[in-house]
């Protein structure tokens, strides 16, 4: 026998038995109802083992089919976790630690930025205090009380003498101040809580100056009254009965001497009040009036 026709005998001898055992396996078309074809025969041991194999191999089959199923969810964990997954898995890791590690730079570089405000406020504080430091200050000064302002001279009949008040001036700063404006006069109010003239603030009427003085040294400035400096019998009388009340307002620009004539100049505003009828023996001058009318720049 060829061996084309050994291989041809194997092949008959597997599939003849296996197809007799799935025609066997057919139900018969009339359910239940046994007839006379379906009584049982004679069946030989072989083919009773023959028979009883199948059953168990199907047995087999289904039971291993159910486990498949239960085990279905492990086994696509086991394939999410699997090789051909590693690279989306590496992805994933890298893109997550990324993330991190942005949110972590982040809040390095809000922590660098404040630290870097600090140190510039800081830094521009300590300029400007150089800068402070390094310039002319021109202020009233103060006597052992009050501001160091004389009494007002009030010409009475016959007195031929304007009404003015003479205060001094001094540059408390360390550099020399040369003056480039000033305007400064009295006024007559009728209340002693509201400012009488509010241009006394503005550059209208204003004197131009050109005069230095070195620093801690004192100048002395006359304030005339405005706009006569020839006072009314009337309003003397008024004053000195504080039905009426004296104010000194008005400002004084000036410049660092050594400074070019391009930058804005300082400037010393002036708003006092003065105080005669109290039970003090001599009268003074306050400061009052909003904060815009008695600082300096």
């Amino acid at each position: 026998m060829t061996v084309r026709g050994v291989i041809l005998a194997v092949v008959v001898a597997i599939i003849l038995p296996v197809h007799w055992q799935k025609e066997t396996a057919k139900p018969n078309k009339q359910g239940n109802e046994r007839t006379s074809e379906d009584k049982p025969k004679e069946i030989s041991p072989a083919t009773s083992i023959q028979n009883q194999v199948p059953s168990q191999v199907n047995q087999t089959t289904t039971n291993t089919q159910i486990n498949g199923a239960v085990d279905e969810p492990k086994g696509y964990l086991k394939r999410l976790l699997g090789p051909e997954n590693l690279p989306n898995i590496g992805l994933l890791y890298a893109g997550v630690m990324g993330i991190i590690v942005g949110i972590l730079t982040l809040f390095v570089l809000v922590a660098q930025t404040s630290a870097t405000k600090r140190a510039a406020d800081a830094a521009y504080l300590n300029a400007e205090a150089v800068i402070k430091a390094q310039r002319p200050w021109l202020f009233v000064p103060m006597g052992n009380e009050f501001l160091d302002i004389g009494n007002p001279i009030l010409p009475d009949v016959g007195d031929n003498r304007v009404a003015s008040v003479t205060f001094d001036l001094k540059n408390f700063g360390n550099t020399p101040a040369r003056v480039v404006e000033q305007k400064v006069y009295l006024y007559i109010g009728k209340s002693p809580n509201s400012i009488p003239y509010d241009a006394a603030f503005i550059s209208t009427g204003s004197n131009p100056d050109n005069y230095t003085f070195a620093p801690d040294t004192v100048i002395h400035v006359q304030a005339p009254l405005y706009p006569n400096p020839h006072i009314t019998q009337q309003d003397r009388q008024a004053i000195l009965a504080g039905v009426r009340f004296l104010w000194l307002c008005g400002y004084c620009k000036y410049r660092n001497a050594s400074e070019v004539r391009d930058e804005p100049p300082f400037e010393t505003r002036f708003c006092f009040l003065w105080v005669n009828i109290t039970n003090r023996p001599e009268p003074f001058w306050i400061t009052r009036g909003p904060y815009e009318y008695s600082n300096a720049t």
